[in-house]
């Protein structure tokens, strides 16, 4: 036994100092990019060990991999070093060698393969994978209740095109407007069954809802489909997502008419729906992971996590940032942006966090020291009526300037933003909120603290000290004017890592405002002018629900001229919030016209608008008018009833043209939304195909016809022969003249093409790759090629490359994230997708480069449109034979042309094919159509579906 205890103990002794040196070599790569890691030591030789490292993924791939791959490199050095010394010297037991090279194998496992035995990595450590990557948005703003009885049509219109992104679970919230401003909530939501109808089954659970006669405009419905990817479908992850359960409160408002500041009773609750994933919130510099904010939340709410979804966090963080006009809330937010300031990380101290009774001790201090202010002025104004004393001016001045500030888009939280505020403040606002702050640390208000003082001294920080305590109540008194919802999406965005399509709405602004936020997700609004109705989603073609609709409302309708309706694209790269406010007085039924006119309009400006009885008609539409905090776009009705405002998150980057980011809704969809499951959507598509493709044809062959198509294959060919010449002159820069890309279907489809241009000019640089692999290597900080393929981030050039983009839906992840990407190579990027108005369209619209001496007069177009439109059916079988037929259109327009243009095969690429080649390839091509036709017509497939 004695012989044995001694190896068992050199095994013991070995794997714990090697387990420990390999965690410790985690730790100190962190600390070199400047983190700060916490390293999990277990008892046992075989127990849980890990490295958590928070805000590693902020530092980019090269961080995440240098931390990562350190650790196992390491662990493998150590048993080699080890092991030369036992074939030299023989000094090591075998049973400590055997523990290194036990925890060299464990370490790339675990740390180069990414396997880790279940059970052994400890709480807290686990990677949170995006949640909710497959997500979607959806939601309806109803301003006129002349058109009530069409809100469930647009509605259910809107799931059936969100459910493309996610069938497993849906949800909706509405708002009912009350009296005396007060608002009804209402939440439902519902998971799916094997073989239900997501659709059928959320609209028949809130049916009572759409019923014209309870619906109350303005109104309000708000809505997302779920797809779980790293957790089950279940009812607490369904949104929308509430944190904290409503509670009565008293609200502060100011009343711009009667210039007074009112309290009314108000149930709080604010909801979110978010499509993406949150995977760190970063609070006073110390970076949170999910599982961290999850275990801290509860403790700053008052209030229990009900869901391990990373989305339920965002709506617990929304809880903690909108405030305004609620001093129990602005007394929690200057707690923890305020007093908490200094506290450092605060996952070991949330035992000595504020309890509610600390909590509402404070709030009820300055309450009293506001109203006593209130009671103040009101003395004042009633013993000098004739002339306003100057703490009246002020709270009027404060009252305007808490308006500006709420469309101002500034995150609030920090000095700098504080001051900024400031300035932004009249003399006498600024005057006014020193008030407030001095009475609560040296006047009445300070007395009133006098009492709650040991309970500030249960902090983390020395509360009780002045400076701290000063940053406490300046940020409550802040966070009561200006902490309202866009200040609060913009210090979300500002905080949080992770990829965000964003819905905020809050019971007490829902009478008049909600916020939309994305970054790294797509968002998108469209305004529907003769309806008064606003739509939003992550899907554009969900915003084409209320087309048509226009048509039925208007008494003479004017299919040429009625403007249906236009979309705004939020910037998902750079990351933007947009805020929606209405006048809840507000009932116009038609737009507000110039010079008094009535009926359609038109964008002020556009090249569109017409001139009638020496007028131009305009809808009041303002494009590019900027001011202090953001941008007016849109204005609705009498006096701004609807006004939409952008703000771009990076405050000093260039903000875009807006007018290049509108699309203008002027007809109906390619394919109308169904309302309604098909029967048998794959039929409905087969038989659709001699029908699509005869019109892809006809655009592209009718000399009639003003293609938009052909615009863009004589961008192509322009683009295509100016390589061409470069090889010819011996100027060509070796990088690659065309690439295509895609996922999947499209992909594929790509590839046929790439093939069949490269056998009609054999000398050009053709690369055909998928989007996901280009992401990896020219869109990571840290690209690892990937093992089987020739690419990587070194083998090809892509400087001015012809790109071509493919996409069916405009939407996909990928391809979509790719084409952002490449912008930064060439500016020459085409797409192919089911219509000119998807989101990727959108991306390569209005290049800057759109104007080139080879193309003389001629502006550029990038979009070829398969008009295809909303297909839902799955598997492809339309969409992938429009995408085909597109692309062999292209290919024939080029090859033709190049004939006609070339004057060798040397200008041509090493081209060796005729004229009458090209015209017999052609014949083909028509002749298909009839094939086609007698395929499916003979086959008895479906006919297709008219909704």
């Amino acid at each position: 036994r004695a012989s044995m205890l001694g190896p068992l103990l050199a095994f013991l002794g070995s794997r714990l100092v090697a387990v420990a040196l390999h965690e410790l070599t985690h730790g100190a790569v962190a600390i070199a990019y400047g983190l700060r890691p916490t390293v999990h030591l277990g008892l046992g030789p075989f127990s849980a060990a890990c490295t958590t490292v928070p805000g590693a993924g902020a530092r980019g791939c090269a961080a995440v991999s240098a931390i990562r791959h350190g650790g196992w490199l390491f662990s493998v050095a150590l048993p080699l070093v080890a092991t030369r010394l036992w074939l030299i010297a023989g000094s090591m037991s075998v049973a400590a060698l055997a523990a290194l090279w036990l925890t060299a194998l464990d370490a790339v496992c675990s740390d180069a393969l990414g396997w880790t035995p279940r059970g052994r990595r400890p709480p807290g450590a686990a990677l949170h994978a995006a949640e909710a990557f497959y997500c979607g948005n959806f939601g309806l703003l109803l301003l006129d209740a002349a058109h009530s009885d069409k809100a469930r049509e647009i509605v259910n219109k809107m799931i059936r095109v969100t459910m493309m992104r996610g069938a497993q679970s849906a949800g909706i919230v509405t708002y009912k407007p009350l009296s005396k401003g007060k608002v009804l909530v209402k939440r439902y939501r519902v998971v799916n069954a094997k073989r239900t109808d997501l659709c059928n089954r959320l609209m028949h659970k809130c049916e009572r809802e759409f019923s014209a006669w309870r619906i109350s405009a303005p109104q309000l419905f708000q809505g997302h489909t779920r797809f779980a990817t790293s957790s089950i479908s279940s009812l607490e992850g369904c949104h929308p997502h509430q944190w904290t359960p409503a509670r009565p409160c008293l609200h502060w408002r100011h009343v711009a008419s009667a210039d007074r500041w009112v309290a009314e009773e108000a149930s709080v609750v604010n909801f979110i729906t978010h499509n993406g994933d949150l995977d760190f919130y970063e609070l006073h510099g110390v970076s949170y992971p999910l599982s961290d904010l999850q275990k801290l939340l509860p403790g700053l709410l008052h209030s229990p996590c009900a869901a391990e979804v990373d989305s339920f966090v965002i709506a617990g963080l929304v809880d903690l940032l909108r405030t305004s006009g609620v001093w129990r809330l602005s007394v929690r937010y200057g707690y923890v942006y305020g007093g908490l300031v200094k506290a450092g990380n605060l996952m070991g101290q949330r035992d000595r966090l504020w309890g509610a009774a600390e909590l509402t001790q404070l709030s009820a201090a300055f309450e009293s020291t506001w109203t006593e202010l209130l009671e103040e002025r009101d003395a004042l104004a009633a013993a000098a009526p004739p002339s306003r004393p100057p703490l009246d001016r002020a709270m009027s001045l404060l009252g305007h300037t808490l308006e500006h500030w709420r469309g101002s888009g500034r995150a609030s939280g920090g000095d700098k933003d504080a001051n900024d505020r400031r300035a932004a403040m009249s003399e006498d606002g600024r005057s006014l909120l020193d008030a407030m702050v001095s009475s609560m640390l040296e006047g009445p208000g300070a007395r009133r603290l006098a009492g709650i003082k040991h309970g500030l001294a249960k902090s983390p920080t020395a509360a009780a000290d002045t400076c701290a305590l000063g940053k406490f109540v300046r940020s409550t008194v802040e966070a009561f004017f200006f902490q309202n919802l866009v200040n609060a999406a913009q210090q979300l965005l500002a905080g949080a890592v992770g990829s965000f399509g964003l819905v905020l709405t809050s019971s007490l602004d829902a009478q008049r405002e909600f916020v939309i936020a994305a970054r790294g997700q797509t968002m998108s609004v469209a305004f529907y002018p003769l309806l008064g109705v606003v739509t939003w989603g992550s899907e554009a073609a969900a915003n084409k629900a209320a087309i048509g609709l226009v048509h039925r409302a208007a008494k003479t309708p004017d299919p040429e001229n009625t403007l249906d309706g236009f979309r705004y694209d939020l910037d998902d790269v750079n990351g933007e919030v947009v805020r929606i406010a209405w006048d809840p007085n507000a009932r116009a039924s038609q737009p507000r016209m110039a010079h008094g006119q009535s009926g359609a309009s038109t964008p002020a400006g556009s090249p569109n608008a017409k001139p009638e009885n020496g007028k131009t008609r305009r809808y009041p539409l303002i494009i590019g008018a900027e001011g202090e905090g953001g941008a007016e776009m849109f204005r609705y009705g009498k006096c701004g009833a609807l006004r939409a405002t952008h703000y771009m998150q990076h405050w000093k980057c260039a903000r875009a043209p807006m007018r290049r980011r509108i699309v203008r809704f002027r007809h109906m969809p390619a394919t109308p939304i169904p309302s309604k499951p098909l029967p048998d959507a794959v039929g409905a598509d087969i038989a659709d195909i001699p029908r699509v493709l005869s019109q892809i044809q006809t655009d592209w062959n009718d000399p009639r016809s003003a293609s938009n198509n052909r615009h863009s294959a004589y961008t192509f060919f322009n683009l295509l022969r100016v390589r061409m010449l470069k090889h010819e002159a011996g100027a060509h820069d070796g990088s690659v003249d065309v690439l295509l890309t895609g996922c999947e279907v499209s992909l594929w489809v790509a590839e046929q093409f790439a093939s069949d241009l490269l056998v009609a000019f054999p000398k050009l640089s053709i690369v055909c790759l998928s989007a996901n692999k280009l992401l990896a290597q020219l869109g990571q900080g840290f690209p690892i090629p990937a093992t089987g393929f020739q690419f990587n981030e070194h083998s090809h050039r892509f400087t001015n490359t012809i790109g071509l983009f493919v996409s069916h839906s405009g939407g996909t992840f990928a391809t979509l994230a790719a084409c952002n990407l490449l912008k930064g190579f060439s500016p020459h990027l085409f797409v192919v997708t089911s219509d000119d108005d998807t989101q990727i369209a959108r991306t390569v619209k209005h290049n800057p480069a759109d104007i080139d001496s080879s193309m003389s007069i001629f502006a550029r177009s990038y979009v070829f449109s398969t008009f295809c439109g909303y297909r839902p059916a799955e598997p492809v079988s339309l969409t992938a034979a429009a995408t085909h037929q597109t692309l062999t259109q292209l290919l024939l327009y080029t090859m033709f042309a190049m004939r006609a243009f070339g004057e060798s095969a040397h200008t041509n690429c090493g081209a060796i094919l005729t004229a009458q080649e090209v015209q017999e390839l052609e014949g083909l091509n028509r002749g298909s159509l009839h094939v086609l036709e007698a395929m499916v017509i003979g086959g008895g497939a479906t006919q297709p579906h008219t909704p």
